[in-house]
């Protein structure tokens, strides 16, 4: 990863997925909160999942993404302009 999420709002992907955090971690918005995705996380996400990634300052993250089939997701891919309210 190399920036934030940039503009406001979330985002979801193409595909379900699994994200795995080698380096660094990230902050991660989610519906329920902001929460701090350290080196060692594994997160399975589906197709649908609204999220935004913000960085560490100072902090150059690597993940391995793993994505799973197309065409499962429903509904838009983005919603810039919505924000979740996080706990932190």
């Amino acid at each position: 990863m190399l920036d934030d999420d940039h503009g406001e709002g979330v985002h979801s992907h193409l595909c379900p997925y699994i994200t795995i955090v080698l380096r660094g971690g990230y902050w991660e918005t989610l519906k329920n909160g902001k929460h701090w995705r350290p080196p060692g996380y594994i997160g399975f996400r589906s197709a649908n999942n609204l999220h935004r990634v913000d960085l560490k300052s100072g902090t150059k993250p690597l993940t391995l993404f793993i994505p799973g089939p197309f065409g499962l997701r429903k509904g838009r891919r983005s919603r810039y302009g919505i924000n979740f309210k996080s706990k932190n």
